[in-house]
């Protein structure tokens, strides 16, 4: 999944034209996505006779990656586009190396806790989604889902779930990418509505998206949507 959001992105960049590169949102994101693909792919490192992987600490990483993406701002659209095709490709490429690591180990470009299969399978593929949701609007279209869109939703329900010990909610997403889900093992005090790109920036805390329509037990509502999972 990974490999194919990163490609949609890189497929999208090379449809713009030179005006849609001068919007303010399309070039810092762009940059952000190629610092993150480069973290992941350059930290890999093999020691001793495991061939285990390590990566950089967080505060180090966070503190280079933000560098990294100021500095690759100004470059030109032909060399953002090469960039990200290149890194995203040895971000991907990562993925077996890190399938084992220790949770312990995973100090970077992965939230405390989590393994390297979170790192690949759901966290990657979620922010590149958002990534080229993100660029699409800022070109003036309607971002379309894409065929992995109910799986990056469904992945970000799995995550509200774990961190929510509340009433239970019914969560139904619209379109092709929808389904509904119930967080919680009892009956629903309360319900929600949304559209994918709605629901996703809620919970990962980004701006705009479109609507989200509640019903029901009003503050567990409230709770439920100030939960912020990584992305």
């Amino acid at each position: 999944m990974l490999v194919h959001e990163q490609a949609g992105v890189v497929r999208l960049l090379e449809s713009l034209g030179p005006d849609a590169w001068l919007l303010p949102a399309v070039r810092p994101t762009v940059a952000a996505m190629i610092a993150e693909a480069e973290e992941v792919g350059r930290n890999r490192r093999l020691t001793g006779r495991l061939r285990r992987a390590r990566l950089l600490p967080a505060a180090m990483s966070g503190s280079r990656r933000r560098r990294r993406a100021a500095a690759l701002a100004g470059a030109p659209p032909r060399q953002l586009i090469a960039e990200l095709a290149a890194w995203g490709h040895k971000a991907a490429d990562a993925a077996p190396w890190y399938r084992h690591t220790p949770a312990s180990w995973l100090l970077a470009a992965a939230p405390a806790g989590r393994d390297a299969d979170y790192l690949f399978r759901v966290l990657l593929p979620r922010t590149a989604w958002l990534f080229r949701a993100a660029i699409t609007e800022a070109a003036g279209h309607d971002p379309a889902p894409g065929p992995h869109a109910p799986e990056v939703v469904r992945q970000a329900v799995r995550d509200l779930a774990g961190s929510w010990d509340g009433p239970s909610v019914l969560i139904e997403v619209t379109g092709p990418a929808g389904g509904r889900w119930l967080v919680g093992d009892d009956p629903p005090a309360a319900a929600l509505l949304a559209g994918p790109l709605a629901l996703m920036r809620q919970l990962t805390g980004r701006q705009g998206g479109g609507m989200i329509t509640a019903s029901g037990d009003a503050p567990a509502v409230a709770a439920l949507l100030a939960i912020r999972i990584p992305g």
